[in-house]
Formats: C-alpha cells, sequence, structure tokens
C-alpha cells in the first residue's frame, strides 16, 4: 500500500515537470513517454547515443504525445544520426536545436520547415550532407523568425523556393566558413543578415 502512494506521487510529480535537459533517448524515457508521463513538459533536452540509434528512433516514437512542448534540444554523438522524417516531432514546438548533428540535407529541412509553430532554428556544431542544402518549397517554416548556424562545416549555400520562411527577421551565420551564399530571402534581411568570424572566447550561441 506504501508502495502504491509513493507510485502515485512521483506520477503526480512527473505531472509538473516543465523541463528535462541532459536526457538520453533510452527504453526508460521511451516508456514514460509512451505512458504520457509528462503532460506539461516545455523543454527538452535529449541526447542520442552511438551505442544504438535504432533504439533511439523506437524511443521517440511518442515524441509527439508531449503537446504543450515549446523547445527541444537533439544532441547528437558520433554515429548516431537519425534523419529527422523518422522523429515525429509535436506540432506545437517553437523552437529547436540541433547540436553535433552529421549527414543533416535537404529532406530533413524540409521535414522542420513542416513544423507549423516554428519560430527559432538554431543549427550547432555539425556537418552537412550535402553542399547545398535547400530550405523547402512555398509553405515552409511559415512561422520562422530566427535562423542561426553556429560552426556548421560542408556546406556552401543555402537555397529555398519563393515563400519559404516570409516572416524571418534575423539569419546568423557564426563560424560557418564554407558557406558562401544563402537563400533571397536572407539577402533581403540587411543588417538582420550577419556573418560572423570565430573569436576565442565569444559565445554567440548564447543569444536566443
Amino acid at each position: 500500500m506504501i508502495l502504491l502512494a509513493d507510485e502515485q506521487v512521483i506520477k503526480d510529480k512527473m505531472k509538473s515537470v516543465q523541463t528535462l535537459s541532459y536526457v538520453y533517448a533510452d527504453s526508460q524515457l521511451g516508456s514514460l513517454l509512451d505512458n504520457g508521463c509528462f503532460p506539461n513538459l516545455r523543454r527538452l533536452g535529449l541526447y542520442i547515443s552511438n551505442e544504438d540509434p535504432g533504439s533511439a528512433e523506437e524511443n521517440l516514437k511518442s515524441l509527439h504525445r508531449l503537446r504543450n512542448l515549446r523547445k527541444l534540444r537533439l544532441g547528437y554523438e558520433e554515429h548516431s544520426w537519425i534523419p529527422l522524417d523518422r522523429i515525429p516531432f509535436p506540432s506545437n514546438l517553437t523552437k529547436i536545436t540541433l547540436v553535433y548533428f552529421t549527414d543533416l540535407n535537404s529532406k530533413d529541412m524540409n521535414n522542420l520547415g513542416r513544423i507549423p509553430s516554428l519560430k527559432i532554428l538554431k543549427l550547432k556544431c555539425g556537418e552537412c550532407e550535402e553542399e547545398t542544402l535547400n530550405c523547402g518549397t512555398a509553405g515552409s517554416f511559415l512561422q520562422l523568425q530566427v535562423f542561426i548556424m553556429i560552426g556548421v562545416r560542408s556546406i556552401t549555400c543555402l537555397t529555398a523556393e519563393e515563400g519559404v520562411m516570409p516572416r524571418l527577421r534575423l539569419a546568423v551565420f557564426y563560424d560557418c566558413t564554407d558557406l558562401k551564399e544563402v537563400t533571397k530571402q536572407m539577402s533581403s534581411l540587411g543588417s538582420n543578415l550577419k556573418f560572423l568570424k570565430y573569436h576565442y572566447g565569444y559565445r554567440y550561441d548564447l543569444v536566443y
């Protein structure tokens, strides 16, 4: 009876949790998501292990059930990349940060562009699969206001069709030494389009 009472207390505490950080996408997390244990979660920081990325993909199958989630950070260990079309992102997300990613491609960007509430996208310390990265077709990233790339390699050009990122007001590229060309929409931002070189001790990632 005491054990059951303790379990209920734990469940009640889970319902009130709004922030989880540095959590591995393991089977325990998968079980908690499947059982709807974090109905009020608003911020989530996940790490994908390189031990078994396939299991991480399975463990994230109920991610879309986090209907109050607003900010998601996905960090990847080496050789743990999961294509983004295999991750069921909640439709209410307003900010996504990808860290230490590999093989990001146009298909992944198109998938992110379909998240209807996304306002801030930050890509940090990763590598792209394609030198030319397409940001989507008309109607993609309809609510996006801020686009930030920090230390992203193996990309020379960002492209997009007309009507992509219509509400964009700030685009920042910090220490992206390979990038030479950005989208027409980004080019029209004037002083709100920023190319910044690496400076020791400068932490642009603390912004947004």
